[in-house]
């Protein structure tokens, strides 16, 4: 293995090198195999094509941040009819069992839909904690570009996303939710 690595003097130190390659390769393997799971909550009645669209970019986001995202609003109307009451109450009994497999709850969307609103409710009643509301704006995110999206993240991603309240249309409404 080629080494460059130098000392504080500047001088040569394969064994520093090789014991410093191999703690970054180590970290490197260790991050891909964790990645914490993460349930994205998003509108999918109404526009539905748009609103795919969207959750499509809100899981690439998550991924992009080092997450994996379930989407049930993704999966269940693959198979399951949303505008029939029975398969609708089915596909939200799904996504509540695979809520319990996530780490965190993401809120994604211009509007909290009543889907959104149960799975909203659900995530509290199940001890999620939401230690940060907060709003991420168009700019924060530049591959694909988000009308708005709203978050439950931990003070340090909020911090780091320079994430802002006041530009999500639901803030004001969204905490009584919670």
């Amino acid at each position: 293995m080629s080494n460059d690595y130098r000392n504080c003097e500047g001088y040569p130190d394969p064994t520093a090198g090789e014991a410093h390659s191999r703690i970054a390769a180590n970290e490197k393997q260790s991050l891909r195999a964790f990645r914490p799971i993460v349930y994205i909550c998003s509108p999918f009645s109404g526009d539905v094509e748009t609103n795919v669209a969207n959750a499509r970019r809100y899981s690439r986001y998550a991924v992009d941040k080092g997450y994996i995202p379930i989407a049930p609003h993704l999966l269940f109307p693959q198979f399951l009819d949303d505008d029939n009451p029975d398969e609708r109450e089915l596909s939200l009994f799904f996504g509540n069992a695979l809520m319990s497999k996530c780490a965190e709850v993401w809120v994604f969307g211009s509007r909290i839909s009543s889907g959104m609103e149960a799975e909203i409710k659900r995530a509290k009643w199940k001890g999620y904690h939401f230690p940060n509301v907060s709003w991420l704006p168009d700019a924060s995110y530049k591959h694909m570009p988000f009308h708005s999206a709203g978050s439950f993240l931990s003070a340090d991603c909020c911090q780091s996303l320079r994430l802002q309240p006041d530009h999500h249309p639901d803030y004001g409404r969204l905490p009584a939710l919670l």
